[in-house]
């Protein structure tokens, strides 16, 4: 599938630098590289973006929990200070 985009940003396709404003017909993995970089933008002839593939714009660490941390031992000088590590 092609994608027809506006450049937003100068990029260097095919060799050939594209500046802001160009408009570009790309294919399906270019086109969704520069959308992600925010280099490029939709035209009205293109179809609708594919869902990004990928860890791209998630958040993984949503309801994880972080691990526990160990409690520093005592020392026989913090037991004969009273002190509590």
């Amino acid at each position: 599938m092609r994608y027809t985009l506006k450049i937003t940003s100068a990029v260097a396709l095919g060799g050939v630098v594209r500046p802001a404003g160009s408009i570009v017909d790309l294919d399906e993995a270019t086109a969704k590289n520069l959308l992600q970089r925010g280099k490029a933008e939709l035209t009205e002839k293109s179809p609708p973006p594919p869902a990004p593939d990928g860890p791209i714009g998630t958040d993984d660490t949503e309801g994880k929990k972080k691990g526990a941390t160990r409690r520093q031992r005592k020392t026989p000088s913090d037991e004969q200070k009273g002190g509590d590590a």
